[in-house]
């Protein structure tokens, strides 16, 4: 498997794998009735969870290659 093939199968489950994690998370914190802060939390954390995953897996597939 070349490794273009093996990023995009890492991208693509990212893809895949974090909207739904967050897509439960946001109903979990709809049905106990979050509090402002909470909600302020999870929109905050949200973007930076996706940035590092990506991050994660580039440098793993990086270090990987050398």
């Amino acid at each position: 498997m070349t490794n273009f093939m093996k990023v995009f199968i890492v991208f693509f489950g990212i893809l895949v794998c974090i909207p739904i994690g967050f897509y439960l998370q946001f109903q979990i914190m709809t049905r106990v009735n979050a509090t402002d802060a909470m909600w302020i939390m999870f929109w905050i954390n949200l973007p930076f969870a996706v940035l590092i995953q990506i991050f994660t897996k580039i440098l793993e597939a990086v270090d990987k290659k050398s």
